[in-house]
């Protein structure tokens, strides 16, 4: 397993998530402090989302969960006391 990092995980069934990543050595991974993005919220696609929520986002609690992705992106900031008040949910 690799270091955590902060990512936008597009799983099945169209499930969109950001949490902290753990990549498997099965390639799944392991999320924690995860968040389901209920609605993007944006204008111009996914990747708007990787500096920060807008206004209109919608993200849930979720907590835990291992998925294999189907797209990965890198968020630049903007998300970390977002995912730490989870923990505290």
């Amino acid at each position: 397993m690799s270091d955590k990092s902060i990512q936008i995980i597009v799983a099945d069934k169209g499930f969109v998530f950001i949490g902290y990543v753990t990549d498997c050595d099965d390639g799944e991974v392991i999320m924690t402090d995860a968040r389901n993005l209920r609605r993007w919220g944006t204008t111009q696609g996914l990747g708007e989302l990787v500096t920060g929520p807008t206004d209109s986002t919608i993200h849930d609690h979720w907590g835990r969960l291992k998925t294999r992705p189907i797209i990965r992106l890198d968020v630049e900031g903007g998300w970390e006391e977002i995912l730490k008040k989870g923990r505290a949910a």
